[in-house]
């Protein structure tokens, strides 16, 4: 079963978030922007699966979200993951 959903991530500077998820209008092409000043890179993980549920499941609430987004960062960051840089 293959993934149906184009999910395009970058990253840029915004005043007063640290992601975004933007859906295209066609609710199968969804943008994340990662704000690259984050200062613990727990807290990228955490911004980077949060906006990621919200491209995967676009009709939470962002309460939910939050919930669901700090659990699996939880567990990630727990199993030792953590970003490659090159």
């Amino acid at each position: 079963m293959g993934y149906k959903k184009k999910i395009r991530i970058r990253e840029r500077r915004m005043k007063r978030t640290m992601g975004l998820c933007t859906n295209e209008g066609d609710g199968k092409t969804f943008t994340i922007d990662i704000h690259p000043g984050h200062r613990q890179e727990k807290s990228r993980l955490n911004t980077t699966v949060h906006e990621a549920i919200h491209a995967g499941e676009w009709s939470l609430s962002e309460a939910r979200t939050m919930a669901i987004a700090w659990a699996v960062t939880h567990v990630l960051w727990r199993q030792g993951w953590r970003r490659i840089h090159k």
